[in-house]
């Protein structure tokens, strides 16, 4: 997974509050406050891998299984989404970089 140093995933936000949008979970997955926005779209580029190719996998195994294991597809369903969720994340959080760029370089923001 994407934990270059330097990445998305390097120094975080304070993960104290669940509801932070770039926090996973309970607070273990956060992303990195100074990662720049090319850092964002590389990381959100390769989460989206991972998810398809689980995915890919995943729908190879339902089709050649009669009687999937249940517990164990949507504990695996629930990783693809998490991977999904944190190219999003990344994804955003790189969207915003952007327009703020734009403000500052129109000089609105210092």
């Amino acid at each position: 997974m994407p934990r270059s140093e330097g990445g998305a995933l390097g120094k975080t936000n304070d993960m104290s509050d669940p509801k932070d949008e770039g926090v996973l979970g309970e607070g273990s997955f956060g992303l990195n406050v100074e990662a720049s926005m090319d850092t964002l779209m590389n990381d959100a580029t390769a989460w989206q891998a991972y998810a398809e190719a689980m995915q890919s996998v995943l729908t190879e195994y339902m089709a050649e299984t009669e009687l999937p294991n249940q517990r164990c597809v949507a504990r695996a369903m629930s990783g693809v989404n998490v991977l999904y969720r944190m190219g999003l994340q990344c994804t955003r959080q790189a969207n915003v970089r952007r327009m703020w760029d734009e403000v500052r370089a129109l000089g609105g923001a210092k």
